[in-house]
């Protein structure tokens, strides 16, 4: 639960409805109400895809859909706990092609890489130490990520930006959200 943005999890269709009618009853007592139109269920494990029931608020059938947005990122349906990254990676564009429009490409690139670290990996690893990263996920970011070193130092050589990053002081992306995760579960524990 975060501010009015609640998600609820069970093991069962039949604890989920249990579970939603426990929520709408202390929602009733404290006056308030469960917006329909937008609530929805999602299933996420081996039968993700099987028929089911429907859950229901105050008789109003809950619509099954493959994917929610919470809190700015996108959860689907899927056999395992798994976001779309391509939210985050158009926000990170936008604000990487809102740099180089407004600083341009002949700005020193240590202004550069000190903006695109300041305004835009941020948007690229938004939540990034709240879930588990498949390999695709990752070579996705990071192939995202290495864009703007390209764009920066006019190369599309993989070691090139690799020795780029080093150079200027940057961790490749996959060790930027273990660092985050470490950071995320040490606080955890306090």
């Amino acid at each position: 639960m975060y501010a009015d943005d609640l998600i609820v999890i069970s093991i069962s269709v039949c604890d989920m409805q249990y579970l939603v009618d426990l929520c709408v009853s202390e929602f009733n007592n404290i006056g308030l109400e469960i917006n329909i139109s937008k609530s929805a269920c999602l299933r996420v494990g081996l039968r993700h895809s099987a028929p089911v029931g429907s859950i229901k608020i105050n008789n109003y059938p809950l619509n099954w859909v493959k994917g929610i947005n919470y809190l700015g990122i996108k959860i689907l349906c899927s056999k395992k706990f798994t976001v779309n990254l391509q939210f985050m990676k158009q926000k990170y564009f936008r604000s990487l092609n809102g740099i180089f429009g407004k600083v341009g490409l002949k700005t020193s690139p240590l202004v550069l890489i000190s903006l695109i670290n300041s305004y835009c990996v941020q948007n690229l690893l938004y939540c990034a130490e709240s879930f588990w990263w498949s390999k695709s996920m990752l070579n996705s970011c990071e192939n995202a990520y290495a864009l703007a070193f390209m764009k920066v130092f006019r190369s599309y050589d993989k070691k090139i930006i690799e020795q780029c990053q080093y150079y200027m002081g940057q961790l490749p992306l996959e060790l930027q959200i273990i660092n985050r995760q470490i950071n995320f579960f040490a606080n955890v524990n306090k």
